[in-house]
């Protein structure tokens, strides 16, 4: 699962969208690409995960678990 449409911030480094093209990547890798699911259109985390259920659901995929990758100022912080 591939998750992200583009913001302004990824739009230099994917321009066909961040999902389709880590997905492609993953593909070239070695990944069959039967196994890859491309969520297109999620701009912010919430979408990611909301979307990325719907896509799963919709394809009849059972999750047990997640391994989320994601950058590290995404990652909730401690306050003062």
């Amino acid at each position: 699962m591939f998750t992200g449409a583009n913001s302004a911030d990824t739009l230099t480094w994917f321009p066909r969208g961040e999902a389709v093209q880590n997905g492609e990547s993953a593909i070239e890798l070695g990944v069959p690409a039967e196994a890859v699911l491309i969520e297109r259109e999620a701009t912010n985390t919430g979408q990611n995960i909301s979307r990325s259920r719907e896509l799963l659901t919709d394809a009849g995929v059972t999750v047990d678990s997640v391994m989320l990758i994601s950058m590290p100022y995404m990652q909730r912080r401690k306050g003062p």
